[in-house]
């Protein structure tokens, strides 16, 4: 039977029909790629798959190599579009996902680390080479594969109960679980509200109605777990009864509530910050979580006086990232008014929870919320 998962999401260790995961999978011929767990399974994705191979063989011919991955992924993406002017969830997951060896890039005849099944490799002895480098990260990814691999059929209990508003980082959130991954997502759901709460315990925070800007929202805060805010904030700002929160970003599907949980209201708003900032209610906090401004800093220039006008978060999943994100900021802002309270460096409530990095960069997992820059204006303006 089809599993659910593969209608929006690839996976490389699992068999694309039934989604087992075994060691002996045997990948589809032509492409490469598809792994299956038995020819009769093969055979009955072909309806399927069929579509998907051509794209992946017309890519693999045009790759300079096959240790071009990102040529592949390129022209792969080409092709998908072209084709359908569009791609869905799974070819999306599948071309950012495309496996690789994690030494050398190649993409034939991959073997998959046993601990985790995430890091592959073209060969043992590439396994064997890189086996040092992996350890620290083997436990954290086989999370990473079970949780996302549950996908949205079915999520690991959520932990609520005893959260500490006063705690110094993110483990001491949530007292310690024997369910280990039901502790990892909770701190993962934690992670933004706990910074949030560290920016505010920096600036003081002492109004009773808490209004917070969160720009360049997307998919990410669309899923934000509200209760776990209100948990937060209402532990450690008892003085705080009420809390208004818009998530701004052009990705926004339609400008509505999102939430109205207890004493809290999020809303969601279509459009730049420069552009809707006129529209909304003056901010307490401004918050970007892993934006990425340096890939796209024409887009950000024009937000960045609002944003450092009022105490400001900005958080990256790589160290040098937010830097980047940082030199940008610096190079964009309005007169040299900005107090800097955490200049680019590891976020003590950044999320536990390890994501197998899929560009081709040295770090092979990142963390989401991982580092922190935060300002602040020398004066009220």
């Amino acid at each position: 039977m089809m599993s659910g998962l593969k209608k929006f999401r690839f996976s490389g260790t699992r068999c694309q029909l039934c989604y087992d995961k075994r060691r002996d999978l045997k990948r589809c011929s032509q492409c490469q790629v598809m792994p299956y767990c038995c020819k009769e399974h093969q055979q009955a994705d072909w309806p399927y798959h069929k579509k998907v191979c051509k794209y992946l063989q017309q890519a693999l011919e045009k790759a300079v190599s096959a240790r071009d991955i990102k040529g592949y992924r390129a022209l792969l993406q080409f092709s998908v579009k072209m084709s359908k002017g569009s791609l869905d969830e799974y070819e999306q997951s599948l071309i950012r996902r495309l496996p690789c060896c994690d030494v050398c890039n190649d993409h034939k005849n991959l073997i998959y680390c046993q601990g985790c099944f995430c890091a592959a490799y073209c060969s043992h002895a590439h396994r064997d080479s890189d086996r040092e480098s992996h350890a620290p990260y083997c436990a954290d990814l086989k999370i990473w594969c079970e949780i996302d691999e549950m996908g949205k059929k079915k999520m690991p209990h959520i932990i609520y109960k005893d959260m500490n508003g006063y705690a110094r980082n993110i483990n001491e959130v949530f007292p310690t679980c024997s369910d280990r991954i039901s502790e990892v997502l909770s701190k993962h759901l934690a992670s933004p509200f706990a910074t949030i709460m560290h920016g505010l315990r920096a600036v003081g925070c002492k109004t009773k109605h808490l209004i917070i800007h969160i720009v360049g929202a997307d998919t990410y805060e669309m899923v934000f777990d509200w209760r776990m805010l209100t948990a937060l904030l209402g532990h450690r700002f008892p003085k705080t009864h009420t809390y208004e929160i818009y998530l701004i970003g052009p990705n926004m599907t339609c400008d509505n509530i999102v939430a109205r949980v207890s004493n809290l209201t999020a809303y969601r708003v279509i459009g730049l910050y420069h552009d809707m900032i006129k529209e909304l209610p003056e901010p307490h906090l401004v918050v970007a979580f892993n934006c990425g401004i340096h890939s796209s800093p024409e887009t950000w220039q024009k937000s960045i006086p609002a944003l450092l006008n009022k105490p400001f978060i900005l958080t990256g999943y790589l160290d040098e990232e937010t830097i980047a994100d940082k030199n940008i900021l610096m190079k964009h802002r309005d007169g040299d008014y900005v107090d800097i309270i955490y200049d680019c460096v590891k976020n003590p409530f950044a999320s536990p929870l390890a994501y197998k990095n899929w560009e081709l960069c040295e770090s092979k997992v990142y963390y989401v919320n991982n580092y922190i820059f935060m300002s602040k204006p020398k004066i009220n303006i």
